[in-house]
């Protein structure tokens, strides 16, 4: 819903922030399946990393960039400034994309029916040798 509200909304940081939403929406951890958690951002950042990177280095990228847009998201919803970038709306709009349809086509992904499947499998691909 958050992605469809975003490509329509004229005020660039509004639509970035709507984005940031859908991520939320998409990937946020119950806290009642695990009480000890990270930081939103940082929790869904990993996950959106593990979703969309095939290397280590495109995870650290994916990992340091949603960083920085959810730290933007954070001042403008707490009133801070706005400082997205042109392109950071057309980035991310592109990074749910691909996030949302690795979740539906990816083998890796393919078995999960719930969120909690989704951790599991990211924790086992983090923590493998």
């Amino acid at each position: 819903r958050w992605v469809g509200i975003s490509i329509y909304e004229e005020i660039n940081d509004i639509a970035c922030t709507e984005l940031a939403f859908a991520f939320e929406s998409l990937l946020k951890q119950n806290i009642s399946i695990s009480p000890i958690t990270s930081s939103i951002q940082g929790s869904i950042s990993e996950m959106v990393a593990y979703i969309c990177g095939d290397t280590l280095e495109l995870r650290k990228k994916i990992i340091h960039d949603f960083k920085d847009f959810y730290s933007s998201r954070s001042a403008i919803v707490h009133g801070g400034d706005k400082n997205y970038k042109t392109n950071t709306y057309m980035n991310f709009l592109y990074l749910i994309k691909n996030t949302i349809s690795k979740l539906l086509t990816s083998d890796d992904f393919k078995k999960c029916n719930n969120l909690n499947d989704v951790y599991l499998v990211i924790n086992e691909y983090k923590f493998r040798i």
